[in-house]
């Protein structure tokens, strides 16, 4: 289902925190985008959130670390490689489509992912949680699975006080399966048209310092 990493960087100088026609301009932010296939771009034909959200924020350095097929596990151990190591001013965390295909339960999931959220934290790194994207073909438990995840993500994140990206309420068609128009064909991964409307439904002013 899955394959590596990407990097993006824009160093455009094109002015500090002023909001233009849906566009940040900032040259001094940096962010790592740390994910699976769904952060890395898989089946959007070169389009993935991150390159949107590039294009929008102008002049700020983000990095793609999307690896495919990664479960929270993978991207917890290779955090400081790919994020820490940047020192970026904030992390954009997406993780646990992969456990639950796989049958991790959803307490590791969420372990793994507050793990990455505390670990951000301590290198002064501000962390952004991200609800996982629908699913279409699969069985039901795992559709009550993924909403119980979410679920947990966006409690975690108002209790810890942690901005929060809601990337399933974009993507979903309000029956817990992927929007017709933004799935690729496998049912799981956005097509380019699904990334752009990630990547544009990102409210920038997170990125605000």
């Amino acid at each position: 289902m899955f394959v590596s990493s990407i990097s993006l960087s824009g160093h455009a100088d094109i002015g500090n925190n002023t909001l233009k026609n849906n566009t940040l301009n900032n040259n001094k932010i940096s962010v790592v985008c740390m994910g699976d296939s769904i952060t890395y771009g898989f089946c959007g034909n070169g389009t993935s959130y991150p390159s949107i959200l590039q294009s929008r924020l102008s002049g700020a350095v983000i990095h793609n670390a999307g690896e495919c097929g990664d479960q929270t596990y993978e991207m917890l151990a290779r955090f400081d490689r790919d994020v820490i190591s940047h020192h970026p001013d904030f992390v954009i965390i997406m993780g646990g489509i992969n456990d639950l295909l796989l049958g991790q339960p959803e307490q590791v999931i969420e372990d793994d992912l507050a793990a990455m959220c505390k670990n951000s934290i301590q290198n002064g790194i501000t962390p952004v949680l991200c609800s996982i994207t629908p699913m279409t073909y699969v069985p039901r438990n795992l559709k009550i699975k993924t909403n119980n995840l979410n679920k947990w993500i966006l409690s975690y994140s108002n209790v810890q006080g942690y901005k929060v990206i809601d990337f399933n309420s974009v993507l979903g068609d309000g029956h817990d399966n992927l929007r017709q128009e933004y799935d690729s064909g496998d049912g799981c991964h956005p097509n380019a048209a699904g990334y752009v409307a990630m990547g544009n439904s990102i409210d920038i002013n997170l990125f605000k310092h």
